[in-house]
């Protein structure tokens, strides 16, 4: 049986059978000789190979081109004389996948069988010619019937599509890299755009981060010059009136004016200091960009101290702004069980990225709620292995919903501006970006936990050296600091 032929070979019709000759026929009718001629020559003359066969399913005729397509000797009648069966099991018929068909899908079944084959439906077949190469022939055919109906035998047509089947495969395959390739296109452009639109929307606020320190440094350093110039004045007409009026108290200098005017030159110079760090932070922060797209950030590993650089970083950013009395305290607290958290990393990579998260969290929550920074460290499971020291920066703000969480951590996303507090400094959706590729640079990881109206925790990872390869380092602090910044330091 063929695959999953339902019907056993002795059961088959009768028509398929096997036999060991091909009786030849004669015309039933008086068919004049003219007639048969010119169907003759028609016949020989048709370019696509002809196949005639009776009800017995046996083949009686072939032409020229059937024989060409078959690649049969023009003397072989062996072909005409082989059993039926015989015939279909040698010519291997397969679809043009290369499964075997089933006897119901053989042409010559489906011609006895009554159905018209049109060149509209033609059927594929992959058979063996005779000299046992391959080639995909598309047949098409119809029964033979007599004056009553009855079917008498079948014709098949059958002309060799193997060439253009390759070339339509080859076609549709090339169809469909340019499909798939106009897709790619389009997605590109379509990233191109997004990527232009987000561009210009970083130049138009790295413009007004830009503009707004350097208004401020500006506007300061202009303040404190005019004071220092009036200060030089009423020192030298003190000067004068006190060689004049000796011993009068109305020509001495007025120690307290001039202490109060220092002291508001002071407090111009720090805030044109603030601007300076606010411009040296921003464009820092494009180099970095600059140097992580190009695949090119440095970082310079030594053994250093997490929790002193934490202690430090804490200590920097209450002091990193002059303060404000219309703010209340805040406090800052470092909670932590590591004595000493030893790592090989670039202390002033690490430190950034810890003044990053504190810079946020005071940023995004408000002034009078604490900000806990939490330093745990992990032991390595093996002994030898490597430890993991984590921490934490944990804020009472607004909170990050699940669909920011996914993206704050790509290039020029920002958090919603809304909830940062006011004159909060430089914020080009960069800090974060670098973050996560520093610590991934350190062999480390970074993570955020949040919900809307439940604050947040940024945290981040970086590895321990196994116990025997601890680098020596100073002795840290007492275990638990708290540090209260007094007036929020802005």
């Amino acid at each position: 049986m063929t695959r999953d032929d339902p019907q056993p070979r002795a059961d088959r019709p009768a028509r398929l059978r096997a036999t060991k000759t091909a009786p030849k026929t004669a015309p039933t009718d008086a068919t004049p000789p003219s007639l048969l001629n010119e169907l003759e020559s028609v016949y020989r003359s048709i370019t696509d190979g002809v196949f005639i066969f009776d009800s017995e399913g046996r083949l009686i005729r072939i032409n020229d081109a059937g024989r060409k397509l078959l690649r049969l000797a023009s003397e072989d009648e062996s072909y005409l004389t082989m059993p039926a069966l015989t015939r279909i099991e040698r010519s291997n018929l397969r679809d043009p996948g290369g499964a075997p068909m089933l006897e119901r899908e053989w042409i010559i079944t489906r011609l006895l069988g009554g159905e018209i084959i049109t060149p509209e439906h033609a059927v594929d077949v992959l058979m063996s010619r005779a000299d046992g190469a391959d080639a995909l022939i598309a047949f098409t055919g119809a029964p033979l019937r007599d004056g009553a109906g009855a079917i008498t035998g079948a014709v098949a047509v059958g002309r060799d599509v193997t060439g253009r089947r390759l070339r339509e495969a080859e076609l549709h395959q090339s169809n469909l890299q340019l499909t798939a390739t106009t897709q790619a296109l389009t997605q590109q452009a379509g990233a191109l755009e997004q990527r232009n639109q987000r561009m210009d929307q970083f130049l138009g606020m790295a413009n007004h981060e830009m503009k707004s320190p350097l208004t401020a440094l500006s506007a300061n350093l202009q303040l404190a010059s005019r004071r220092l110039r009036r200060l030089a004045r009423v020192g030298g007409q003190s000067a004068h009136a006190a060689g004049q009026i000796e011993g009068q108290a109305e020509g001495l200098l007025d120690a307290a004016h001039i202490s109060h005017e220092a002291e508001s030159v002071l407090e111009m110079l720090a805030r044109a200091q603030s601007a300076a760090r606010r411009m040296t932070r921003l464009v820092n922060e494009l180099l970095d960009v600059s140097r992580i797209q190009a695949g090119r950030l440095e970082t310079r590993p030594e053994p250093c101290d997490l929790l002193a650089l934490t202690r430090t970083a804490i200590t920097e950013q209450l002091h990193a702004q002059p303060g404000r009395a219309d703010q209340a305290s805040r406090d800052i607290t470092l909670e932590t069980t590591c004595e000493q958290a030893p790592i090989i990393a670039d202390p002033d990579r690490i430190s950034e990225v810890i003044d990053n998260y504190l810079s946020n969290a005071i940023k995004y929550s408000p002034p009078t709620t604490p900000i806990t920074v939490t330093l745990a460290c992990e032991e390595a499971a093996e002994p030898g292995a490597a430890g993991m020291a984590r921490l934490s920066v944990r804020d009472a703000g607004p909170g990050i919903s699940p669909e920011a969480q996914a993206r704050i951590w790509n290039v020029f996303e920002r958090l919603d501006s809304d909830s940062a507090q006011p004159t909060e400094g430089v914020n080009l959706g960069l800090g974060l970006h670098i973050c996560k590729t520093i610590i991934a640079l350190h062999g480390g990881e970074v993570g955020v936990e949040s919900a809307p109206g439940a604050g947040a925790t940024f945290w981040f990872t970086l590895p321990l050296p196994p116990a025997n390869c601890s680098p020596a380092l100073p002795r840290a602090a007492p275990s638990r600091a708290r540090t209260s910044t007094g007036p929020a330091a802005r």
